[in-house]
């Protein structure tokens, strides 16, 4: 899968594909291979292959495998696809109407210390985890007045600040920005919710 394609990129096509037909058989490759795209291809757990070095490809084919067994294993949710056009490079967590969680992102696993692949998942098992932030004092911060929960209730985007604690134990700002999808009549089919470092916006949130 070519890393530079538009709208939805390679790493998150794989991260979609890997997600939900874990039995397939992936390989990213670009021509302009660098450190920033080995270590995304390496945190989806996927090689990366150098168009330049083509004697690599056999090899690759007949050595690498995702895992055959998954617990997502189901229908990619079209709710997914819209959630990530042209915002896969953000850390992404997609919550259906339903507060099921059809997808996240290796981004959000890592912030959110969550598994990669993902796991079956519920909003509730997120409440129940506490995982979802704190304010900048360091004290909780209720999931119903967080973004995402908003989003659901107000059927608008909301988005603010939430602190995640660090593995030093210090407070990190990100910033989590939930946008509501709706079907074509108007009934709410779910919430993105998009997390971006808060001092550096346009960086990966893993770095």
């Amino acid at each position: 899968m070519d890393i530079n394609m538009p709208r939805l990129d390679g790493f998150g096509a794989a991260e979609v594909i890997r997600s939900f037909r874990p039995q397939t058989r992936l390989m990213l490759h670009t021509g302009e291979p660098d450190d920033e795209k080995r270590r995304r291809a390496k945190a989806l757990g996927l090689p990366l292959l150098d168009k330049l070095q083509l004697n690599d490809t056999t090899d690759l084919v007949e050595q690498y495998a995702v895992s055959d067994e998954h617990p997502l294993a189901t229908d990619i949710e079209p709710l997914v696809l819209l959630a990530l056009a042209g915002r896969a490079d953000a850390g992404v967590l997609v919550v259906k109407a339903d507060e099921s969680i059809p997808f996240y992102n290796p981004a959000v696993a890592a912030v959110l210390d969550l598994p990669f692949p993902p796991e079956q998942v519920t909003l509730a098992d997120l409440r129940a985890r506490g995982v979802l932030g704190l304010r900048a004092d360091g004290s909780p911060y209720p999931l119903e007045e967080q973004p995402l929960a908003q989003a659901f209730t107000s059927r608008t985007p909301v988005a603010d600040v939430v602190y995640l604690r660090s593995e030093d134990g210090s407070l990190r700002p990100f910033t989590m920005t939930s946008l509501p999808f709706f079907n074509p009549g108007g009934e709410l089919i779910g919430v993105a919710n998009y997390v971006t470092d808060a001092h550096h916006p346009q960086k990966r949130i893993t770095e």
